[in-house]
Order: structure tokens, then sequence, then C-alpha cells
């Protein structure tokens, strides 16, 4: 008789350089082992060292090679896999928090509107050295402020319910994919990260390529393109095969002619692109006058850049 979980941790794994640290994190969990267990999606690694490093720790876990290259088609492999009521997402490289497992559990069985819940993140270096730390907003609205200023959850630190990523049909391979899946996911029911870290997350050179995209805002307008347009009522994603820079750059032309709520965004971001690069490497003797043109020019906007600096100097007081 196959047995069930309540909780499947889902591993997208394409090296083996950190997994044995990662698979010892969640050996340390405070959650029942007979709870939860691992499912390994072998990307272009070999299966049986991956076997072999799993092993070791006594944990529940299945090992099931990916036949397509890249995360999106590890991640949706993984999904039709799954019984399990939750899904915890975790990349071969970060190491959870010994209660994380136990507190994203609890949180999701008490509030049942709750789709998703994430948490916040320290971050590590390769000998595992916290370096510093990343905050997130612990109710994530339905405004588009709040789900476009940047990536509302940190992927592995995600609990999801099952019920929910298969009602909106899992991850799309529509970069970046887990922006596109939280802004989906809030159309469905709540998204919420708790106050507690959950995760250490490692920065190192190998990291996937697809970072570059959030620091280069491409992400940013990806997900909003898709988002108004599904809005619309208009293709809300590239075909199979199409470019998705051309997809991006037609669907932003036609909600410009088709969508207020489109245009306002638009509008507002580009003058918080504006305040940003105004202020960026000016000397700080500067700094009020600066703040003084731009708030005359752009007072919500200037405004809310100002809250938000002074939100994360008292965070960081407060760490």
């Amino acid at each position: 008789m196959a047995r069930h979980f309540v909780v499947t941790v889902l591993i997208p794994c394409h090296s083996l350089n950190y997994l044995s640290k990662c698979i010892e994190s969640i050996s340390l969990q405070t959650m029942d082992r007979n709870k939860f267990e691992i499912l390994l999606i072998a990307d272009r690694i070999d299966e049986q060292e991956a076997k072999s490093i799993l092993n070791k720790f006594g944990l529940n876990h299945r090992v099931v090679v990916s036949e397509q290259s890249g995360i999106v088609a590890a991640l949706n492999l993984g999904l039709s896999l799954i019984t399990s009521e939750f899904i915890a997402r975790m990349d071969e490289d970060d190491l959870m928090v010994p209660n994380r497992l136990e507190l994203q559990y609890q949180y999701l069985r008490k509030h049942k509107k709750t789709v998703v819940v994430g948490g916040q993140i320290d971050l590590i270096d390769v000998s595992d050295k916290t370096i510093g730390y990343s905050k997130y907003r612990k109710n994530v609205r339905k405004r588009t402020s709040q789900l476009f200023d940047a990536s509302p959850i940190a992927h592995p630190t995600a609990m999801i319910r099952r019920s929910a990523i298969e009602k909106i049909g899992g991850y799309r391979d529509f970069l970046p994919e887990d922006w596109d899946l939280w802004v989906r996911l809030r159309e469905v029911g709540l998204i919420k990260n708790l106050k507690h870290t959950v995760l250490s997350y490692r920065i190192h050179p190998e990291q996937l390529s697809r970072e570059k995209m959030y620091v280069q805002n491409l992400a940013r307008q990806l997900v909003a393109a898709s988002y108004f347009a599904r809005d619309l009522g208009i293709k809300d994603s590239p075909e199979l095969g199409d470019d998705k820079y051309n997809w991006l750059q037609k669907t932003q032309n036609q909600l410009r002619t088709s969508s207020v709520d489109f245009c306002r965004f638009e509008k507002k971001w580009i003058r918080n692109e504006i305040i940003i690069s105004t202020i960026k490497n000016k000397d700080k003797l500067e700094y009020p006058r600066i703040i003084i043109q731009l708030f005359l020019k752009y007072p919500t906007e200037t405004l809310s850049f100002l809250f938000t600096k002074v939100g994360r100097r008292i965070q960081h007081m407060w760490r």
C-alpha cells in the first residue's frame, strides 16, 4: 500500500554540490518524519549519486529523472507525481530552519483561504556564513503595487496547497515562473509570508541565469503584462515557440490602448525608475535638494520611495 504524506518537499535538482547540506537541514525538521516525503526531480544530474546522498539521512524520499531539461519541466513533472495536500518548495543549495515545515503546515491548516505561505530568509555564502537577509511583506493584497514591487514570495520558502496549484495549471514556461505563479495564485486565494525566518538562501556563482531578469526589470514587465492581459481577456502568455520579447512588446502596445489600469501601472513604474536612477550614486549631501525636486514633480511616488527606505532602516535596526 502506498504511503500517504501530508507534505511533499519538492526539489528540482540540477547540481549536487550542496545537496547533502540541504537534505541534512530537512532531516532536522521538527515535523514528524512520517508526515512528509522528499521528491527530488533529477535534472541533468547523476540519479544514483543523488539517491546515495538521500539514503544517508533515512528520510522518506523518491528520486525521479526529468526527461526534459529545465526547472519548469522538472517542477511540473513533480507536481504530476504528488498526492500530498501541501507542497513545500525547496532548492538543492538552500537550508531549511528546523521548524519551517511545521510552522507552515500549521498555518495552512488554520487559514483555509490561504493558498500559499512563504517566510523570511537569511542570505548565506558558499561556506554557510550569513551575509544578509531579505524581508517579505506578510500580507500580499491584490493591489498591483504589492504584486509587482518584487516577487512577493521567495520561491524556495513556499508551501502551497496542491488543490490551488492544480486549479491554475501549475507552472508556465514563461519566465519568471515563480513570480508568475504567485500572481495567478493570488487570483484564487490569499498569499502570505510568515514573520519568521524559514530558510537560508545561498548566494553563489552557479545560480541559474534567470536571476539576471530580476535585476534587469524584465521580470516585472513580463509578469505585469501577463496579469493585465488576463484581466482584459486576451492571451496572457506567448504561444509555444514564440519569442517572449516580441510577445511582450505587442501585448504592452495593446494594453496601452485598451487598459486604463495598465496605463496607470506603467506610468507609476516609469516614475519609480526615474526616482531611483536620479538618486542612485548621488552624494548624500545632495539628497535633500534632490528629494524636494522629485517630490514637487512626483509627490506620491517619492513619498512611497521614502517610506520604503525608512521601513528598511527600521527593520535593520531591529534585526
